[in-house]
């Protein structure tokens, strides 16, 4: 019983690593648990049981305890932007025609953001900010700058994280231009965009500006670089050297129909422009991602841990299998 007393106690360490912060080692060390069930307790039952519960024990406690940082920080960056969908879609339900990326005042200058005119639609909170703002003031008024604070919707963990960035930032900044979902001052209409809503990208998460309520977005070409370019706002932070921390995550990008793409760095630069374009003269098929290449690296991902696991849980079964032969024989 020693062994499986030993692997219960590498088990315990791996969940508390885990709940430090660095689940990786945790992770692996739950399956270095599992094969230690198996080469030290000489039962074979037993140890079937211990190397198979102590993984499936850090699969169901990881969502608590074990995931690292950087995943609870992307879940709810994806929440944050698909609220910020919904309430996109119940403002142009409402309205007849979606928000415009700006309301200019009489010089064409941008004065206030789609970001405030949304806010009704984020819940009864926002919707008391949008009460107090003030439409005949600038966006950064004395008074209007003291609502900023009042909403953290546009923000997320990933960002709020980096020391340098200003308190009101946000990286949620919407593709405007003639070809984009937001030409402008001018709001478009549904039947505005001939690709279709499950095809036309709206929101990406990007290099954050300094104020939600700042009329700033980005150009449909600064978009597309964007997309194209290296760098990424996510990436795996790193509390120990095993980890890469210039390892990029895919960017979360929002599609005018409410749902959420994740396009993976170095996308190409057609692919970038036919998504964010409202009227690239391709028609959606039910169940297509707009990026093809990361729907398939994800697939093959799955097929690897798939196949990692049956590998983890392979060494379990050794002696089971041993003292069934050698019944035989």
């Amino acid at each position: 019983m020693r062994g499986l007393a030993g692997a219960w106690a590498v088990a315990l360490l791996a969940i508390s690593l885990a709940q430090v912060g660095d689940a990786g080692i945790g992770y692996a060390l739950a399956f270095i648990a599992s094969g230690a069930a198996v080469v030290f307790i000489n039962r074979p039952l037993t140890s079937l049981v211990a190397g198979l519960v102590i993984p499936a024990l850090m699969i169901v406690f990881a969502p608590r305890y074990g995931h690292p940082s950087w995943m609870h920080d992307s879940t709810e960056c994806a929440n944050r932007l698909r609220a910020i969908g919904y309430a996109i879609i119940r403002y142009a339900d409402e309205h007849g025609h979606y928000p415009p990326a700006y309301v200019a005042d009489e010089h064409g200058t941008p004065m206030h953001s789609w970001r405030v005119l949304i806010l009704p639609y984020l819940g009864r909170t926002y919707a008391d900010v949008h009460s107090d703002y003030r439409f005949h003031e600038p966006w950064n008024s004395p008074h209007n700058a003291t609502l900023a604070g009042r909403v953290d919707v546009y923000q997320c963990a990933a960002h709020r994280r980096k020391r340098s960035a200003p308190p009101h930032a946000t990286p949620y900044l919407a593709i405007v231009g003639k070809r984009a979902f937001w030409p402008g001052a001018t709001p478009r209409q549904p039947g505005d965009i001939p690709d279709g809503l499950t095809r036309t990208a709206c929101v990406i998460e990007a290099a954050p500006i300094d104020n939600w309520m700042a009329p700033e977005d980005l150009s449909f070409d600064g978009a597309v670089a964007y997309l194209t370019g290296e760098l990424s706002e996510h990436r795996i932070p790193s509390n120990t050297v095993l980890w890469d921390a210039s390892v990029p995550l895919p960017r979360l990008v929002l599609i005018a129909d409410g749902h959420l793409e994740r396009a993976p760095v170095r996308q190409p630069p057609e692919l970038s422009a036919a998504v964010l374009d409202v009227d690239d003269g391709k028609l959606a098929r039910g169940g297509d991602s707009l990026f093809a290449d990361l729907r398939a690296r994800e697939l093959a991902n799955q097929r690897l841990v798939i196949v990692f696991l049956g590998l983890v849980a392979m060494p379990a079964f050794v002696p089971l299998v041993r003292r069934l032969v050698r019944g035989r024989n």
